[in-house]
């Protein structure tokens, strides 16, 4: 699996959840948790075998639901990863 584009845009989420202020307790687990998953895709990018477990994609929709009115700048880094992952096949 070509992993460079999903990179790029798991960095440039990753960027975007460190610079989302203004959060509930819910909201900043919830993004502490994908930049947790974020971080650990990151290191296995270069395996062709690596994928997302089911609950980061879960978790990243739950995301761009919860984000899409607040936070319109995060859910459009979050939809960017989720396309990218859907033409990957996963």
């Amino acid at each position: 699996m070509d992993t460079s584009h999903l990179q790029e845009m798991l960095e440039k989420l990753q960027s975007e959840i460190k610079n989302t202020k203004t959060l509930d307790a819910h909201q900043r687990e919830l993004l502490l948790s994908l930049e947790r998953d974020i971080e650990a895709l990151l290191a296995e990018t270069g395996d062709a075998t690596a994928r997302p477990q089911p609950s980061f994609l879960e978790r990243l929709t739950e995301a761009q639901h919860q984000f899409e009115i607040s936070h319109p700048t995060l859910t459009l880094a979050i939809g960017h990863v989720l396309d990218v992952l859907s033409q990957m096949g996963i």
